[in-house]
């Protein structure tokens, strides 16, 4: 969905959370073994980011008028 996940963005997501993942992923908990979760976690979170900036764009651009009818 237009996001970019590097190497990188998974690497020093591993470094900052490895203790956390240590304990999440006892048996195989490498770099190597956890990439695919890693990168579906951080293309997760991105989407949700973009999804919400563009989301407060809109309401921002767009103007709501409610209709004291449409309430009776």
């Amino acid at each position: 969905a237009g996001v970019v996940v590097t190497d990188d963005d998974i690497r020093q997501y591993y470094d900052q959370h490895l203790s956390a993942l240590q304990k999440q992923y006892p048996k195989d908990n490498t770099l190597a073994a956890l990439t695919p979760q890693i990168r579906s976690l951080l293309e997760n979170q991105r989407i949700d980011q973009n999804f919400n900036a563009w989301l407060d764009e809109t309401r921002k651009a767009d103007r709501v008028e409610y209709k004291e009818e449409a309430f009776k």
